[in-house]
């Protein structure tokens, strides 16, 4: 059997034409439930989204996904911690004991949280929101630390303390993006 050129093929171009399409192209499949859409990506570039936690994925390297992208994720409750009189608000970033039911702290199933694949002046005006404090700091979840072993961070050795201490003050999420490609992930990992 032998094919007609399509390019040359006329009610083939004049069904292009009424489509608007100027040019041949090519085919790229999408599926939503597996890649970001792009109303999706733009709001990760710019702020934030608010998805339930039972929709966040956890990669082979124990970092947190969602579709086809690496991300943060900021829980809806106000600062628990205190730190030089400042209230900490904690993001997450690895499948760590905290997110796994390890400690009290679990999502309950059904609640929503916010993910970001950087920490936008939008993002922080939420987070200011829900803290319901002046001033308050943004650190990584120590779980999460210690689950990926950041820079030697060991949360569990009493002789490491100091050093995880100066890990967990200093660790910034352009550190994380840096090592690990936030968006998008590639085709393997989209799960």
């Amino acid at each position: 059997m032998k094919l007609p050129d399509f390019e040359q093929f006329e009610p083939m171009n004049a069904l292009r034409k009424q489509m608007g399409a100027d040019e041949l192209g090519s085919f790229e499949p999408f599926d939503p439930k597996l890649q970001l859409t792009s109303l999706e990506v733009d709001s990760l570039s710019k702020s934030y989204l608010d998805i339930p936690f039972d929709r966040l994925r956890f990669l082979p390297d124990d970092t947190l996904a969602y579709k086809n992208a690496r991300v943060f994720v900021f829980e809806r409750k106000a600062a628990e911690q205190q730190d030089m009189g400042l209230a900490v608000y904690s993001y997450h970033f690895a499948h760590c004991k905290h997110l796994k039911g390890g400690g009290k702290l679990k999502p309950p199933k059904g609640s929503k949280v916010f993910i970001a694949t950087e920490y936008t002046h939008e993002l922080a005006s939420v987070l200011a929101n829900i803290s319901q404090e002046p001033s308050f700091e943004l650190r990584p979840c120590w779980e999460c630390l210690h689950a990926l072993r950041v820079d030697g961070f060991d949360g569990d050795k009493h002789r490491k303390r100091l050093h995880s201490e100066q890990v967990w003050r200093s660790f910034k999420m352009s550190d994380f993006t840096q090592k690990f490609t936030m968006y998008p992930l590639p085709e393997e990992l989209w799960g």
